[in-house]
């Protein structure tokens, strides 16, 4: 395939993605804009303060999920913030589909927390399934006898969807090992490659050398 064709085709495949991902955005604001807005709360501008330091420390910086149940706010903490640093990771791949070699400055040290945060990530997720099948809390299933069909429930969904988070965070690591395995002559890939422990050892296993230096050598 022609490197001409592939950028054709991941443009029509983007587009395609990225129309269906704003159809969905709209739906769900759509009911946003219905949601009644005499409520007695200010939402005047002089406002905008507080609620931006709100979202800062209770969204992004999920200060209720410290103090809250445990391990379950661990576990949230770790996926969710997961998410947020993986994002960029997210971009970056979308900018290779039509150019390649797309890196942002300092990539280097951003791989360093991606590889770290893809094993955060898988950790949270083995807790969640640990808690989903094994343990099963009456905060997720109910108390009996009230709740007795939710617990009867499989809640396929809850654990695809778990399962569809670890395969990112782990077909991101085997991406990562594989430019380290198929492109370590590159001293940028080498570079990045000094960086990443996790994908470093991957690629170990498939034959790539990382040198202390920065080399990769097979």
């Amino acid at each position: 395939m022609t490197p001409v064709l592939t950028m054709v085709l991941w443009t029509l495949a983007f587009l395609v993605a990225i129309s269906f991902f704003l159809s969905q955005l709209n739906g769900r604001f759509r009911i946003l804009r219905l949601v009644r807005k005499d409520d007695g709360r200010d939402y005047s501008a002089k406002t905008w303060g507080i609620r931006i330091k709100n979202t800062l420390i209770y969204a992004f910086g999920q200060k209720k999920f410290f103090l809250g149940e445990q391990p379950a706010g661990a576990m949230h903490v770790m996926i969710f913030w997961g998410f947020l640093i993986l994002s960029l990771e997210v971009v970056t791949m979308f900018l290779r589909g039509w150019f390649p070699e797309f890196r942002f400055p300092g990539n280097e040290y951003y791989g360093f927390l991606k590889d770290i945060f893809h094993v955060v990530v898988l950790c949270g997720i083995g807790v969640a399934l640990f808690r989903w099948s094994v343990i099963k809390p009456t905060r997720l299933f109910g108390i009996l006898p009230a709740e007795a069909k939710l617990r009867s429930q499989s809640h396929w969904e809850a654990y695809l969807i778990l399962f569809m988070i670890a395969g990112i965070m782990i077909s991101g690591t085997l991406y990562d090992a594989g430019r380290i395995v198929s492109m370590g002559d590159s001293p940028e890939i080498a570079l990045e490659a000094r960086f990443q422990p996790v994908s470093s050892a991957l690629a170990a296993l498939f034959g790539a050398n990382v040198g202390l230096a920065g080399t990769v050598s097979f």
